[in-house]
């Protein structure tokens, strides 16, 4: 016989009965938990833990209420008195409940909060607020000093802070004592002492130097000899920016103690002299292809062409910066030229310990020239691809940042033979421009060359290439990223100059992107919808901006082996 559906259901609901999990229980509290169940201090926290089976819902006594989640869980309470904690699970069926304790032993000192603010502070420390709030304590005292604290329950002091520090709250009464600390970092930080020079290597004197690392700004002006010095700096990477009335120059990443850096600008001489006399020996008066490279040097002034002089006689007015009196050096050398190369040296010679006064005259400056050994260099070129040999250059360093040029001849051939001076305690540089059919320029040059050297080569790098933003770009902001392509071992300029009375920008970075710097705060914004012209320099082989602000900053280019490589113009226009 079939059974029926009753009898059927019957079965199931006996089957089900003895099955455990069948049907509705009452829940099941595996534990529950106070931690710690010992307190010191009245007020301190403790955590409430559970652990449940069968739950639907759970709830503590003691004002903490319903919880969740209903299997297990925590939660946080601050028990200012001893207290029974009793957990109750309610399930479908029924309920359990099961309890902790906390004891809280005596009326001890809690320290609710103690805090120092702010607890990061400049290299050159400041002021810091030291704050608390404690409950049961008759004495504060706050360490490393042990001063007294009034009031002992809540309240602030200020004191000044030079080095990092951990200051200790001690909270007491007649029970005992409890601790609590709060600590202060001073960072380490570092003088710098640098200096500011224009595109000659002059000092500029009177500009302003602003030094920011992070949440450090320090700012100076130069002196009369173009250093300054801003102590506290972070030197893990600090930013550097020149500030002039109508430009900036930023260098970013640096780290060095002592940097040169380079204003894009020139600074003339304030001072100046008459001096006359001749030249004795050499070939005067001149033939047409005979030519004097005559030039002054008086350190720390760039050396001052004084011009050719035909006839053997001078009288130049020469200039120097600085103090009302200079002594220098005078230089002349006589090129006997062909097509604009050299090919021999009838006289050189040197006048050295010329002091002069500012406004002065002198006569009786002669120089005794000296016929000159010649000599010869020879080599090749290595342009870059698809640029083409645009000149030729050689000089003469006749002294420490002192160069003669002799050869600035422009050519398409890619090698070079050129006659020497053969002077001792001298050397040579030569060097090369190439330029790509977009017009990016492109130069290298070898330096210290003896006036007798034959086969060497000059590879010429390629110049950067710009990337964005676009060619004549309009809507352009501080936010705008400016990029372009890796120039080898190469440190970069990024030149922005107005086509107004707006300020220019320069930034000296490592990187292959930079953006406008925001100087407004220094009275250099960047005015809506103008137009600017700009471009990208790479120096190499450099590699930090570090060595782009060593000694003679950009000039000391000139004297040693160095490349340049200098993207097409662009222009664009600042947004509204």
């Amino acid at each position: 016989m079939v059974p029926t559906r009753a009898v059927l259901m019957a079965l199931l609901a006996i089957a089900l009965a003895g099955c455990p999990g069948g049907g509705p229980t009452t829940p099941v509290i595996v534990s529950f938990t106070c931690s710690p169940t010992t307190l010191t201090f009245p007020g301190s926290p403790v955590t409430l833990s559970w652990n449940v089976d069968g739950a639907i819902s759970l709830s503590i006594d003691q004002g903490v209420g319903p919880v969740t989640p209903p299997n297990s869980g925590s939660r946080s309470v601050n028990v200012a008195a001893s207290t029974t904690f009793t957990l109750t699970a309610t399930g479908t069926t029924g309920s359990s409940s099961r309890a902790c304790s906390v004891l809280v032993e005596g009326p001890g000192p809690h320290i609710v909060s103690f805090t120092a603010t702010p607890n990061i502070l400049l290299p050159a420390g400041g002021v810091v607020t030291l704050a608390w709030n404690v409950t049961g304590a008759t004495e504060l005292r706050v360490y490393p000093d042990g001063g007294l604290l009034l009031p002992p329950d809540a309240g602030t002091t200020t004191v000044g802070v030079t080095a990092s520090t951990d200051f200790v709250l001690v909270a007491a009464n007649a029970v005992g004592q409890n601790t609590l600390d709060a600590s202060v970092t001073v960072p380490s930080g570092e003088t710098i002492t640098g200096a500011v020079v224009d595109s000659n290597g002059q000092p500029v004197a009177g500009t302003t130097v602003l030094i920011s690392a992070g949440a450090f700004s320090g700012s100076t002006q130069t002196d009369a000899d173009g250093g300054f010095t801003v102590p506290y700096v972070p030197i893990s990477g600090y930013t550097a920016t020149v500030i002039d009335p109508s430009h900036a120059v930023q260098y970013q990443g640096l780290s060095r103690l002592d940097p040169v850096l380079t204003d894009i600008q020139v600074v003339n001489p304030n001072r100046s002299a008459r001096i006359s006399g001749q030249f004795d020996g050499g070939i005067y008066p001149q033939p047409s292809n005979y030519v004097t490279d005559f030039l002054f040097s008086a350190p720390p002034t760039s050396p001052q062409t004084l011009g050719d002089q035909p006839t053997g006689s001078y009288s130049p007015t020469i200039q120097w910066l600085g103090p009302a009196s200079t002594t220098g050096t005078l230089y002349a050398l006589q090129v006997h030229t062909d097509a604009g190369l050299p090919v021999d040296y009838p006289g050189y010679g040197t006048l050295s310990n010329v002091s002069v006064q500012d406004m002065g005259v002198y006569t009786g400056q002669n120089i005794g020239l000296a016929p000159v050994t010649p000599g010869a260099v020879s080599g090749t070129l290595g342009p870059p691809s698809g640029y083409n040999v645009l000149l030729q250059t050689m000089s003469l360093l006749v002294a420490p940042s002192v160069n003669m040029r002799i050869v600035f001849q422009p050519t398409p051939s890619a090698s070079f033979a050129f006659n020497t001076p053969a002077i001792p305690g001298t050397s040579l540089t030569v060097g090369a421009y190439a330029r790509s059919a977009i017009r990016e320029l492109a130069y290298a040059q070898k330096a210290n060359l003896p006036p007798n050297d034959f086969g060497f080569v000059i590879n010429i790098p390629a110049s950067p290439t710009i990337l964005t933003p676009a060619a004549s770009a309009t809507g352009v902001t501080l936010a705008t990223p400016f990029s372009w392509t890796p120039y080898p071992n190469g440190v970069y300029l990024l030149a922005i100059n107005s086509q107004s009375a707006a300020a220019s920008f320069y930034v000296v970075t490592a990187s292959r992107s930079a953006t406008i710097p925001d100087l407004a705060d220094a009275g250099l914004p960047l005015p809506p919808s103008a137009q600017y012209y700009w471009q990208v320099i790479g120096y190499g082989p450099l590699n930090t901006v570090n060595a782009f602000a060593g000694p003679g900053g950009l000039s000391q280019l000139n004297f040693v082996d160095y490349t340049e490589g200098q993207s097409a113009l662009q222009t664009f226009t600042t947004g509204p």
